[in-house]
């Protein structure tokens, strides 16, 4: 109601407002994920072979680090989007 106001009057309120605070509201209490949908793999021709794979440790939430953390392995060969 703060965003749209209230009206006696007939009013037009887009889609995409709806959508804005759908996801302000999923950010504060949906766990995220990560997922590759349409793999395209790369590969980083100046990264170590024998290095392997090292992990790297990110956030669960960028916002609230109090989630927690979960480790991603990074190695020459990458996957994206």
């Amino acid at each position: 109601c703060e965003t749209v106001g209230v009206s006696r009057n007939e009013q037009f309120i887009s889609n995409q407002l709806l959508e804005y605070h759908i996801r302000q509201e999923c950010d504060e209490q949906c766990p995220r994920g990560m997922v590759v949908l349409e793999p395209l793999k790369i590969t980083i021709t100046n990264y170590d072979q024998e290095a392997g794979f090292e992990l790297i440790t990110v956030p669960n939430h960028p916002k609230y680090p109090e989630r927690g953390t979960h480790e991603v392995p990074f190695s020459r060969s990458l996957y994206i989007e």
